[in-house]
């Protein structure tokens, strides 16, 4: 039998431990690939490059999901090659040399890697299509999705795997050439921390750990009123928040979990279970040698569902933020008066029916008091936008009492604002306090009138007296012109657009529509989600293949333990209980801490993506462990197999 026919048989004599590997690795290879081919069809450029930054933010999610394949091939290949080293040992023993062995790897890498190539890249062709029809659903754009192949998109695949090839072997070159004999023969049992009983400084730091956390989110519930009170720490303080949470977690899961598993073993005084022999036990003296290991991929696992709340959340009040700042269908502008005559006539013409809603708002100087913002003063200048509630149908105020339109989550969550705050306003002698008793989310006035100023109702009265009595302070009285059309339509948008064309370069009409910032906003929230969704996808197969592997090795080294466990009585449904409760607890804590990580983290800014928290942010968790625990219950099945074959 010649040396490749050896190394061919050894392949394919422990392919099954390499089944789920060379799978992520046709899993890698397909997200890439299919992604490449998004970013390169012309029909996504076409569509994508009409968003702002849209094709920018397809390329950085490219390169996001280079770095994430990169980082998990080399970590999966690190990892099974020190599965081997008694292997490697017993070659060396036998008298192969070093470049014997690596001519093996070599080949077996050329099969496995090129192998996934050719293969994820003909399933990512077969799935580019349905990811294409995906993204153009997601911004609600109706158009046919053709097969497409692209020359591009192949060659950047081929080459990336061919660069990870090379780092690979030149990372196999440099493990087999370093790694002396009798250290293969010993790697299994250096990798493993040795178990001490718990000290002083264990149950410090155990605790000191749980404190961190602890304070981390306490800070991070507290971040923009400490920040507000104190502008010059909060970037600062968000880099504490993020110490605190990670070195947390690395001490909890290299102190806490070790020292609250040991509390509770001794609390049996002896008394052990299956349970307590083939999980505490292996969690306390394996949790502590993975810590960082598991701190990084509960790192991993906050950031995918941090981005992907983030972005779901933009994505689901897209049209409520729409809806809340456009009040009607268009609202119009000119640099002399708006043409009413001339669209009223088109829109006649056309037998469309429509309503013109106009009105007058003033534009006044004022003295804001809100003791929340800055307790020093207690107040600032700024503009506010006066309307009257005579123009508005819903409004009804009496004496010096005003409504806030148009104040988003953020006025809420940031200043923290209430119905008690007070807008002053002062000319000479004259004087008058408006007391604000309600806040609407909706707006009265478009955006392209109110420039991001407060808007106040008043009563008609106070209006008409603020108006007489401010003078200079008045900075403009505006003209409200907007129109509500019956059965609002893209079609009714475009003959709007070409009413409000003119050919006289003298003549300028502005006008902004809600039909058209909808579609807009749903197309770019569209396109943030699939981007996020996918770079959160290659986030939960990478960590979840890394622990997978580790249960793997783990599972492996584990299987004499079984052997003896089993001559002693124990049942192979014993057995797997207290390995269920092992992956509980190997899976299960990284996902636990993570999740509140990410929501802490989504809690500090989501006001500033939408208006709607806990639906979002509750269906990516509820996805994200569903798919997680898939890796869990393949590192059960694992384990069952090794159990079964124990004896």
């Amino acid at each position: 039998m010649t040396f490749n026919q050896i190394i061919l048989k050894n392949f394919f004599k422990n392919f099954s431990r390499y089944v789920l590997y060379f799978l992520s690795l046709i899993f890698s290879v397909t997200l890439f690939y299919s992604f490449i081919l998004l970013a390169t069809n012309e029909m996504t450029l076409v569509q994508v490059g009409e968003q702002d930054g849209g094709l920018d933010a397809l390329l950085a999610g490219a390169v996001v999901i280079l770095v994430i394949i990169v980082t998990f091939t080399m970590f999966a290949n690190s990892l099974f090659i020190k599965r081997r080293n008694k292997e490697f040992a017993l070659y060396k023993l036998i008298g192969m040399t070093d470049n014997k062995i690596l001519r093996m790897l070599f080949t077996e890498n050329v099969i496995i890697y090129f192998g996934s190539v050719v293969t994820g890249i003909l399933v990512g062709l077969l799935f580019s299509r349905l990811l294409n029809m995906i993204l153009f659903r997601l911004m609600g754009i109706e158009s046919v999705v053709d097969f497409q192949f692209s020359t591009t998109s192949l060659l950047y695949t081929f080459l990336l795997f061919v660069f990870i090839f090379i780092i690979l072997t030149i990372q196999n070159v440099y493990f087999i050439k370093k790694t002396k004999l009798i250290t293969l023969m010993n790697l299994g049992g250096i990798t493993e921390t040795k178990y001490k009983h718990p000290n002083v400084l264990t149950y410090i730091l155990g605790i000191v750990g749980f404190v961190m956390i602890v304070a981390g989110y306490f800070l991070s519930e507290n971040l923009y009123d400490i920040g507000f009170e104190y502008p010059v720490i909060l970037f600062p303080l968000m880099l504490i928040i993020l110490f605190l949470t990670i070195v947390g977690a690395y001490f909890i899961f290299k102190f806490t979990v070790a020292l609250i598993l040991n509390i509770y073993r001794k609390s049996k005084n002896g008394h052990v279970n299956v349970n307590d022999v083939v999980a505490t036990s292996t969690i306390m003296f394996k949790m502590k040698s993975n810590a960082f290991l598991l701190t990084l991929i509960t790192t991993i696992t906050a950031i995918s569902l941090t981005a992907m709340s983030l972005a779901y959340i933009s994505y689901y009040s897209a049209e409520r933020m729409v809806e809340s700042s456009h009040p009607y269908d268009y609202s119009l502008n000119a640099s002399g008066e708006v043409p009413v005559e001339k669209i009223s006539e088109a829109l006649d013409n056309a037998g469309y029916r429509y309503e013109w809603i106009t009105f007058d708002f003033v534009t006044i100087e004022s003295e804001q008091e809100n003791e929340s913002i800055n307790n020093e003063s207690g107040n600032f200048m700024t503009y506010v936008n006066i309307v009257s509630d005579s123009h508005l149908e819903g409004y009804d105020l009496e004496g010096d009492t005003g409504v806030v339109t148009g104040t988003a989550d953020i006025i809420e969550e940031v200043l923290n604002a209430t119905e008690s705050d007070f807008f002053s306003f002062s000319n000479g002698e004259y004087s008058k306090t408006i007391e604000i008793i309600e806040r609407h989310e909706d707006t009265v006035i478009p955006p392209m009138y109110a420039f991001g100023a407060n808007t106040v109702v008043v009563d008609d009265e106070v209006y008409e007296e603020l108006v007489a009595e401010m003078g200079d302070k008045v900075l403009s009285i505006e003209e409200v012109n907007s129109i509500d059309v019956e059965n609002n339509s893209m079609d009714v948008h475009a003959f709007l657009a070409e009413v409000m064309t003119s050919d006289d370069e003298d003549v300028w009409y502005g006008y902004t529509s809600k039909i058209e910032d909808s579609i807009y906003m749903m197309q770019i929230m569209g396109l943030t989600v699939f981007i996020m969704g996918f770079i959160g996808l290659a986030f939960l197969v990478a960590s979840g293949c890394i622990l997978y592997f580790k249960q793997i090795v783990e599972g492996d080294d584990e299987k004499g333990n079984f052997t003896i466990l089993r001559k002693l009585g124990f049942t192979e449904s014993e057995l797997l209980r207290g390995v269920a409760l092992k992956m509980l607890f190997s899976f299960g804590i990284p996902l636990i801490i993570g999740i509140l990580h990410s929501i802490f983290a989504v809690r500090a800014g989501w006001f500033l993506f939408g208006t709607e928290l806990i639906v979002p942010t509750v269906t990516v968790i509820v996805i994200y462990t569903f798919l997680y625990s898939i890796f869990g219950m393949l590192s059960l099945l694992y384990y069952r197999k090794i159990i079964k074959e124990s004896l």
